[in-house]
């Protein structure tokens, strides 16, 4: 059942049409991209002209390359939420995840960083986990614009509806995954509440572990070259079948905690990489400290949004096909 009367017209047809929504999506990721690679691209140091030391620094450069970064991102999802509007919140910030992964290409890879310290290899790793934790606030970030700028740019309805068209859409579409526990009167809960704030909190500390150690596994098989595209393609899909395991098995976990998964294996990859001797000179001992953390940031956090989601269409399919049986019965 929809939760919006549709009558028979032109627009409800295309606000089916998965190649509207399908576009809709292209398009903000595209306009996301735009934006980072206009905003970021002047604010965060490029190889080309900074060399290895433009790779350690990154986003921690300078106070103007974080405040610019997180400033594109916020723009970007801003923008991103009305062109795909009335998908979910999440949904504007895979957008921006994804465009943000131009700018990571545009920076390269890890070799020149690596080639650049054989002497003490160890030592090139140790900006990329302040990196990381960089990333992590900027993760969280996100999730919060996630939930502020949907609901805010749209001022809580429809826009088709506002405009006095027909569009279809079901009430689960725009229900807002559990994010969060709130934290306003949090010590003066009843005590079940507590407890399920407790128990939300470590299904979501399990989430995150699940989705990292099914992420590098994946990424040991995807993740065999430190091409741009490559890396791309290895994180996207490894950390959407990390999510997506996750997603089935943790299904009351807070999203926070799958968002900030591609973060945390990329910390614990280069933790790793310090201890190990790369196979030849440019390249990192575990696979994992490929990629730099902008790749995770970008193309992994898209990837987990992906995954997350899958599952969860996955578990809501599986319940009214339940519920469609158990009425015909």
């Amino acid at each position: 059942m929809s939760a919006y009367s549709a009558s028979p017209g032109y627009f409800a047809a295309l606000s089916d049409s998965p190649s509207f929504r399908h576009f809709r999506i292209l398009l903000a990721a595209a306009a996301s991209g735009f934006i980072f690679c206009i905003i970021g691209g002047r604010v965060l140091p490029m190889p080309d002209l900074g060399g290895a030391q433009a790779v350690a620094s990154g986003p921690l450069a300078s106070i103007l390359a974080p405040a610019g970064l997180i400033a594109a991102m916020l723009l970007s999802m801003i923008i991103s939420s009305l062109i795909v509007w009335p998908d979910g919140p999440h949904t504007g910030m895979f957008c921006a995840m994804a465009g943000f992964s131009a700018l990571a290409v545009k920076v390269g890879s890890i070799k020149f960083l690596l080639l650049s310290r054989l002497d003490h290899p160890g030592a090139a790793y140790l900006p990329l986990v302040a990196q990381c934790a960089f990333f992590a606030i900027w993760v969280v970030i996100a999730e919060m614009a996630a939930r502020v700028t949907c609901p805010w740019a749209t001022c809580g309805r429809l826009w088709p509806n506002a405009l006095g068209m027909a569009w279809p859409i079901s009430a689960a579409d725009t229900a807002l995954p559990q994010g969060f526990p709130a934290s306003t009167g949090w010590l003066t809960r009843s005590a079940a509440a507590r407890e399920f704030s407790v128990v939300a909190v470590g299904s979501g500390i399990a989430a995150l572990g699940l989705t990292v150690g099914v992420a590098l596994v994946c990424e040991f098989f995807t993740l065999r070259s430190l091409a741009p595209g490559q890396v791309v393609f290895a994180l996207v899909l490894s950390f959407y079948v990390g999510s997506f395991i996750a997603g089935l098995v943790f299904k009351t976990a807070p999203t926070i905690f799958y968002w900030l998964a591609p973060m945390v294996a990329a910390a614990v990859s280069y933790l790793l990489a310090m201890h190990m001797k790369g196979p030849y000179p440019g390249y990192p001992g575990f696979w994992g400290a490929a990629a730099l953390p902008i790749y995770y940031a970008s193309a992994g956090v898209a990837g987990t949004v992906m995954g997350f989601y899958s599952a969860m269409r996955t578990i809501h399919h599986a319940a009214f096909e339940g519920a469609r049986k158990t009425q015909t019965a």
